[in-house]
């Protein structure tokens, strides 16, 4: 009898069996190692990066965790006068060819401006071309120190406003020595200054902060926006040059005293 085909018959699949996936735990831990590489390479350009550039980096660093540093700016000034009446002076020659000519008083000697600076370079290069000058520095308010008080919110709004005004003035000021800007137009551009002023202190007045307060933060924002408001009134274009370059240095020297206690 044929039982032939009731035989169990074996055959050998001829498929390739897929190969096992390769354990999880290998792969975290090359990803580990990488992201351990990159964190070093950072570390190190960071180290390096502070001996070449004078701790910039970890004090940018800090500035964006901790809070801005006070903005500083470099005034050219001629080397000072021991009396006033050379001082002036030397100012009405000075705003006569478009310089600030805002006389600073410290020390019993009279310093007078030539212009402010927003870096150290530009203001020495300025110098450099003028015999008998110098470079004071000026910081301002550091309104760290305030944190915590009622009126921190409104100072840092103030000090915010003001600083960028200022630079919005240096910018017309740029323009206009490099005659890229018409005076109709800087005129125009210093109007939206003098109404963004206005509001500032629209807005110190709706926060109720006692007199005192509400007296120091509006000294602060008179004399850029009278300044600003004086030199639109005049619409002189021999006198925008000299008038902005004085009411920036006036802002500057004035946010480098105040303190509000």
């Amino acid at each position: 009898m044929d039982y032939s085909q009731f035989v169990f018959r074996y055959d050998k699949p001829t498929h390739t069996p897929t190969p096992p996936a390769p354990k999880k735990h290998k792969k975290i831990s090359l990803e580990l190692v990488f992201v351990a590489s990159i964190l070093i390479v950072v570390i190190v350009v960071i180290i390096s990066s502070e001996f070449l550039t004078d701790n910039g980096v970890i004090t940018t660093l800090k500035e964006n965790f901790i809070g801005k540093k006070p903005s500083t700016y470099y005034v050219v000034m001629s080397t000072p006068f021991n009396l006033k009446s050379d001082a002036l002076a030397q100012a009405t020659m000075l705003r006569a060819g478009g310089c600030a000519g805002y006389i600073y008083h410290k020390n019993s000697q009279y310093f007078v401006a030539y212009a402010t600076y927003f870096d150290k370079k530009s203001a020495q290069s300025v110098s450099d071309k003028n015999a008998n000058t110098c470079i004071l520095e000026f910081s301002s308010c550091n309104t760290r120190t305030y944190e915590g008080r009622a009126f921190y919110s409104i100072l840092n709004e103030v000090i915010t406003t003001l600083e960028k005004e200022i630079c919005n003035l240096n910018t017309i000021i740029e323009e206009l020595a490099t005659n890229s800007l018409t005076d109709s137009d800087a005129i125009n551009r210093m109007s939206s200054t003098r109404n963004s002023l206005l509001a500032l202190k629209e807005r110190v007045y709706s926060t109720k902060q006692s007199d005192d307060v509400e007296n120091a933060l509006v000294s602060l924002i008179e004399p850029l926006f009278g300044g600003v408001d004086a030199v639109i009134s005049m619409n002189n274009s021999r006198d925008l040059l000299s008038g902005t370059r004085y009411v920036i240095t006036s802002e500057v020297i004035l946010l480098s005293g105040f303190s509000l206690q």
